[in-house]
């Protein structure tokens, strides 16, 4: 019975009375958008599935049956047996598992309809009862029919895999839906009554359910109990479930139906089995409605206990109370509502028959090419799990649309719905967002259409509601199938949403500044959060998260939100500053630091509040970096004021937030900088010496054959109302104050009247990457904001009127009239840039001209700029370098010209650091300078980092710095010299590095390019080991550089490519004894590639790298782009133990006989353990072991757990051990999901030689999961196991022993004590007649191979 399904069917049959066959396959099943990508087993391997695809039919049945099992070993008369199963697809019906003995089929199993694009297992404990005629009396036989039957279209595969039979019963489940039974649960026999299984109803009309949950049938099943006679009031039934592990907390969640007159109670309690004393966990007496209600309960007990569901009969027949679908997940419940969906969907799910199709559970990317996520928002991976609606499924057209709804939940008066949301492809519809009341009404509160980008938002909405209700979201079918509309992070908080908070009454009055050295400063913990900011000096408790050090004095305090359990995601802490006087009399400057850093961090908000209400004024989302930042806000309040600080938490521990020294200044804040004129000036202000103003104007000056018709910020005109056509809408407006009226799209006039009154009715669209355009012009012009009966489209102003500064040169105006504004004071500069767009159109065109204006001296400078006459209709750029020994002021200066058609307009005014580039120069570090994007083509450039969205496609670096990170002064790319706070060590070396491009003067050494650059132009420095003699040593050494506590990151690229290769080293030199010691080291040839390295120095030092030359010429080594950086260096992709005591997350068992140790150098005992670690390969550096000496005795064990990584379809997990000794014991590896750590995935139980080696192992996890590694002890003390360089990457392993060398050497090394070393190698080898010049792989001259280096002496 057991089959992985690799080779064939293993015995496995087709039932000849189905309707059709299971296929086999190893790759994705033919139909989009359903059946699995790959097997269970391997992930390039067989399984078996339905094919759902046309011929086949609704409701035609394929069976699969075993042969024939003949009873079990020792009379054992149970057995486990197990298999994997994939459900996923809109169309997903039925799998059914039967038991078959004799002609008998009882069903054991069952799951109906999408269970997420993932495998899940399944476990069954088969006990044969009845005697087969085929055989004699003491023989049972029996047999396993897998039923998976076709859903209504084609997207309804179903898969299964790895089915598996051992002796004994399974264990015990957590999770029931009763379609066969109790599953493991059973009846208490010392209640009244007992629970009953049921379907279609119960005995009793008026009560009762009609339909289950599970399948949402009168043929499904639930469990129930019935309240009619001989019960009478207050009888009560229970069922108990199987014994469970003491826990810290689980979420026990279930469907409940509880609808008649006389209905009673339901409880969920447990039951400890130590001190047999119950515990009230939930209880619910209230509901008389017919619906299936979501419930979640949270279960603590400190010994191993039973939970138990009991129902108490109330007060006649009509009491029946039924539940389904129990089961019981790791971690506590989050609140109502609250969902990331990475378990299952918590208690959302699809409307059942108000729409066309339903969400889908999922991770990665969705089926469809060019639009949906490719990583959810919780995790940011492509393991995380989201909800999407696939809109290339089946007969989906315009009105399609698919609800997603939420358990029922309380009214509330003031309460904030948060999601995250993902709408990206050209044919996105509608998602909208609704309230349904307890009568089945629904109101719109939030929508939005169209295509918004390949990218996670969030969306907020306040909810009200005076009777208990439901949230739903609905996807709608937009133009095409390139329209997924993804869901994540689903959250309510019960307090209103930003801006809106809940009054709350002020601390006296006292001063703000606070830099929390002394303490809070009379700040005050407010109560409408989850829970307090943390006072603190030094690191926060969680690694990669949080500062290392306060900003005030380096060693001092400050506050921060502890994003550690027991917070959950959505959590708020709140701090609220003393009350302070009103700024009647002239504006205040508040100042603060913050610190957001980490992979988990969610947001900071700072909220004004001014008498009793909130305003948002600041905010800050995701990480930061490992830095303080500076904010600012100018306050101006009538009324008495404070500041709220409030920090959210994020989906796990790593999202610690920060603020130190909290100061108010007297005035504003620091000058605006740049202006788009869409709310005012800005701050610039008339000059009052001149003969006129200028004015802010849109879609034209009053003037014809002059002045824009459009403002530069969006390109868009005024003197009509502009609606952004993004949502379905229905307008009725009256044209009694109306001469005319005249309505177009896209150019197109749609209605032109001068009476009566008007409606506009039209469905949602699109065209090409923007929405329609609507425009009403009307006579007079009036554009309110929100007409009656406009769209819902909240947070999107109907009316989008774009403006511009400009100057009226019409009557009164004469030729040589002045106008003059004045930018806000900016302090002295050595070189600053002005940006702005202008317009000068127009036969009139006087001059523009551009001015700085010292406020110390009050003298103007020479015009740094200026233009005059007609420059046709169009915005043009400019840029104009500003420098001012003292305070300045820019002025802008506009000229009237011969008529009246000479308008002059400026836009998007901007002045940033740094003097101006060249005219077209642009390295978008900033921004995109002058460049822009044209309005008439079909889509726009983007301005990024990193990688581009998609897979196999653009660069994952920029070309200016071949990195995201901003220069410092220690900082070097060698691009122009070897920069000056680095220099050659005269005194201590044999030689000199080499600043070098292009290839090293030697052949087969040396890279062919620098890393900056990528390119045969860019510097790297190098040693050339030609002419010099083995073990000889090249220094480059760092200025001192004085960290004091916090410390550096030292990163720098090295290359290390040739038969000779001897060492590389880097040394920390001691500011103030100058003693070295050897921080990191590489050692032998790494490969024709640059590779990265970092390293950690903290106090008073000097970087020193250290060339060594090797035994020949072949060993010139490389190094490219140092930088340093302030904090601790970034915890790597591999886990290298150099982070201190963090260890990467790793996590002793408190279970265990002894723990690991981290060490470095040697371990206490000779002839056994490593004597360097792996990474640096010196005694600097750090690995884990388990020390093997007294007092271990044999057998004992250590264990190690990761932190938890998301499910996956397959990854690869390596490592690099060592076991050396006499007295060698094992090594275990296994993937523990939901605290189970089943058999090991790898083990080890002999001695190696003395030298690290490498391994991988392949690990799949339908659950997130954590790494353990176990060390057990051996029969002596020469046992000590060591562990170092831990890393994950995405992909199952390579399977043992196969090597391509395209990306690395496998699990391939050369080791230490041989002659020399096999290199990695593309094109031809160094040596004529010899070697190949194409690898076997690609057959080109860039693919990679393996070889040897004749040349070696």
């Amino acid at each position: 019975m057991d089959c992985t399904f690799e080779k064939d069917l293993c015995g496995w049959y087709q039932d000849s009375n189905d309707e059709f066959d299971w296929t086999r396959t190893n790759s994705q099943t033919p139909s989009t958008t359903t059946g699995p990508g790959f097997d269970h087993t391997l992930g390039n391997g067989y399984y078996l599935y339905i094919e759902t695809s046309s011929p086949t039919l609704p409701g035609y049945r394929a069976r699969l049956i075993s042969h024939p099992q003949v009873g079990y070993k020792n009379n054992n008369k149970q057995g486990c047996f197990s298999f994997w199963y994939h459900m996923f697809g809109l169309s997903i019906d039925t799998l059914n598992v039967y038991l078959k003995q004799a002609s008998v089929e009882t069903r054991l199993w069952t799951r109906y309809q999408t269970q997420g694009n993932q495998w899940l297992k399944a476990e069954l404990t088969i006990v044969s009862t009845k005697k087969s005629w085929q055989t004699n009396n003491d023989t049972f036989v029996w047999q396993i029919v897998f039923e998976a039957i076709r859903g209504d279209t084609f997207t309804g595969d179903i898969a299964i895999d790895d089915t598996f039979l051992e002796e004994g019963p399974c264990q015990p489940t957590k999770e029931c839906n009763f379609e066969t039974g109790f599953c493991s649960w059973t009846q208490d026999d010392t209640d009244d009554f007992d629970w009953s299984i049921g379907n279609n109803g119960t005995a009793s009309l008026g009560t009762g359910p009609q339909i289950d949950h599970t399948m949402g049938t009168e043929t499904g099943m639930f469990a129930y109990i019935e309240t009619s006679s001989p019960r009478v009031k207050g009888d009560i039934a229970r069922i108990v479930s199987p014994v469970f592990d003491d826990t810290f907390g689980e979420c026990m969640r279930f469907w409940f139906h509880m609808y008649g007159s006389g209905i009673g109670s339901l409880r969920v309690r447990a039951l400890d089995t130590i001190t047999n004393v119950y515990t009230d966990f939930f209880e619910v007496n209230s509901y008389n409605d017919n619906a299936w209600r979501f419930a979640q309960t949270t279960i603590k007990v400190g010994h191993a206990y039973n939970v138990v569901i009991e129902g108490e009969v109330g007060s006649n027949y009509q009491g029946d109370i039924a539940v389904d679908d129990v089961s019981i997940v790791p971690g506590t419940c989050g609140r109502r509502g609250f969902c990331d969906f990475e378990i299952d969907k918590c208690g959302w799910i699809n409307e059942p028959t108000l729409d066309s199709f339903d969400w889908l559970r999922n991770a990665g990317s969705t089926p469809s090419a060019y639009t949906g996520p490719t990583i959810d928002h919780t995790s940011g991976t492509s393991f995380g799990y989201y909800m999407f609606v696939e809109m290339s499924s089946g007969n989906l057209g315009v009105g399609s649309n698919a609800m997603f709804v939420s358990e029922h939940l309380p009214s509330t008066n003031d309460a904030c719905l948060y999601f995250w949301y993902h709408m990206y492809g050209q044919g996105t519809g509608d998602l909208n967002v609704y309230i349904k009341d307890d009568q089945g009404n629904m109101r719109i509160i939030w929508t939005l259409f169209g295509d918004q980008g390949d990218k996670w938002f969030q969306g907020i909405s306040n909810l009200v509601s005076s009777t208990e209700f439901q949230i739903v979201f609905e996807a709608t079918y937009g133009t095409t199938y390139t329209g997924d509309i993804a869901l994540d992070d689903i959250d309510i908080e019960a307090v209103g949403c930003p801006g809106q908070g809940i009054q709350t009454t002020l601390a006296p009055a006292l001063p703000m500044n606070c830099q929390f050295e002394t303490g809070l400063c009379n700040y005050k913990q407010l109560n409408d959060d989850e829970f307090n900011w943390t006072r603190n000096k030094g690191s926060t408790s969680s690694t990669d998260t949080g500062p290392s050090t306060d900003h005030t004095l380096g060693t001092g305090y400050y506050i921060y939100v502890e994003a550690s359990s027991p917070r959950v995601a959505g959590d708020r802490a709140r701090i609220m500053t003393p009350k302070q006087n009103p700024t009647t009399a002239i504006t205040m400057c508040v100042q603060f630091w913050y610190h957001m850093y980490g992979p988990h961090v969610d947001r900071l908000n700072v909220y004004l509040r001014s008498g009793s209400n909130d305003q948002l004024v600041f905010t800050k989302f995701g990480t930061q970096g490992n830095v303080w930042h500076k904010a600012e806000k100018s306050i101006d309040s009538d009324d008495m004021w404070s500041l709220i600080f409030e920090g959210k938490i994020g989906v796990s521990y790593a999202g610690d937030i920060a603020i130190d020294d909290v100061a108010q200044f007297t005035g504003p804040c620091t000058a605006i900088r740049e202006c788009d004129f869409e709310l005012d000036f800005c701050e610039w202000t008339q000059e009052k010496s001149d003969d006129f103003d200028w004015s802010r104007g849109k879609g034209g000056t009053p003037s014809a054959g002059t002045g824009p018709t459009v403002d530069h910020s969006t390109g868009t005109s005024a003197g009509r109302c502009k609606v952004s056509y993004l949502c379905k809408f229905l307008y009725t407006y009256s044209l009694s104050r109306h001469n005319n009226v005249v309505i177009t799209r896209d150019g197109l006039t749609l209605f032109n009247t001068n009476n009566g009154a008007f409606i506009i009715d039209m469905a949602c669209s699109q065209h090409n990457k923007t929405a329609h355009t609507l425009y009403i012009q009307m006579e007079p012009l009036t554009c309110p904001n929100y007409p009656q009966g406009l769209f819902f489209c909240l947070g999107i102003p109907p009316f989008d009127i774009r403006y511009f500064g400009y100057i009226e040169t019409s009557s009164p105006r004469v030729a040589g009239d002045i106008a003059r504004i004045l930018s806000p004071t900016y302090p002295d500069t050595q070189g600053e840039c002005l940006q702005m767009w202008y317009h000068m159109y127009g036969s009139g065109i006087g001059t523009m001209t551009v001015y700085s204006k010292d406020l110390v001296t009050n003298i103007e400078s020479a015009p740094l700029w200026t233009k005059s006459g007609d420059l046709n209709d169009q915005w043009r750029f400019t840029q104009i370098s500003v420098s001012a020994a003292h305070q300045y002021q820019i002025i802008i200066e506009g000229v009237v010209g011969s008529n009246y058609q000479g308008d002059i307009a400026i836009d998007d005014v901007e002045i940033t650091t740094g003097s101006c580039g060249r005219p077209g120069f642009c390295d978008f570090e900033s921004d995109m300078c002058a460049w822009t994007n044209d309005n008439f083509d079909d889509w726009d450039w983007l301005r990024a980092n990193g990688n581009t969205p998609s897979s196999y496609t653009g660069p994952t670096t920029d070309h200016t710095t071949n990195s995201d990170q901003a220069p410092g002064i220690f900082d070097c790319t060698f691009e122009a010299n070897i920069c000056s706070n680095w220099k050659q060590d005269k005194s201590t070396d044999n030689f000199d590095w080499t600043r070098q491009r292009g290839s090293t003067s030697s052949v087969d050494t040396g890279p062919g390019f620098d890393h900056t650059t990528l390119s045969p132009n860019g510097y790297y420095i190098y040693i050339e080991t030609s002419g010099q003699t083995n073990n000889q040593k090249a220094r480059l050494i760092s200025v001192n550089i004085d960290t004091a506590s916090y410390g550096m990151c030292v990163t720098w690229w090295y290359h290390m490519y040739g038969a000779n290769i001897n060492k590389l080293n880097i040394y920390r030199k001691d500011a103030n004894t100058n003693a070295l010691d050897l921080e990191w080291q590489r050692q032998g040839n790494q490969g024709f590639q640059w590779k990265y390295a970092q390293v950690f120095m903290n106090g008073s030092f000097a970087v020193v790298f250290e060339g060594v030359v090797g035994t020949s010429y072949q060993g010139d080594i490389s190094v490219d782009d140092i930088y340093l950086t302030d904090g601790d260096c970034p915890s790597p992709a591999i886990c290298d133990f150099e982070h201190g005591n963090d260890v990467c997350g790793y996590s002793q068992d408190k279970k265990d006989n002894f723990d690991w140790t981290l060490a470095s150098g040697s371990t206490g005992s000779s002839g056994t353990g490593p004597s360097n670690d792996h990474t640096y390969g010196t005694s600097a550096g750090h690995y884990m072991y388990i020390e093997s000496s007294s007092p271990r005795t044999f057998g004992d064990k250590a264990l190690i757990r990761s932190l938890e990584y998301p499910s996956t379809y397959g990854q690869c997990l390596r490592f690099w051990y060592h076991m050396t000794g006499d007295n060698m014991g094992a090594l275990k590896v296994y993937a523990e999901m939901l605290g189970d750590k089943g058999t090991a995935i790898w083990s080890r139980t002999f001695a190696s030689p003395d030298f690290w080696r490498l391994t991988e192992v392949s690990v799949v996890a339908q659950y997130p999961y954590r790494i353990v590694f176990e060390g057990i002890v051996g029969n002596g003390w020469s046992g000590d196991i060591a562990i170092d360089d831990i890393y994950i990457k995405n992909g199952i392993c390579n399977q043992p022993g196969t090597c391509d060398f395209e990306t690395d050497m496998c699990t391939y090394f050369n080791v230490p004590f041989d002659d020399f070393d096999w290199l990695r190698n593309s094109g031809a080898t160094g040596s004529v007649t010899t070697g190949p010049t194409n690898d076997h792989t690609l057959g080109t001259p860039f693919g990679e191979i393996c070889c040897i280096a004749p040349t070696k002496t």
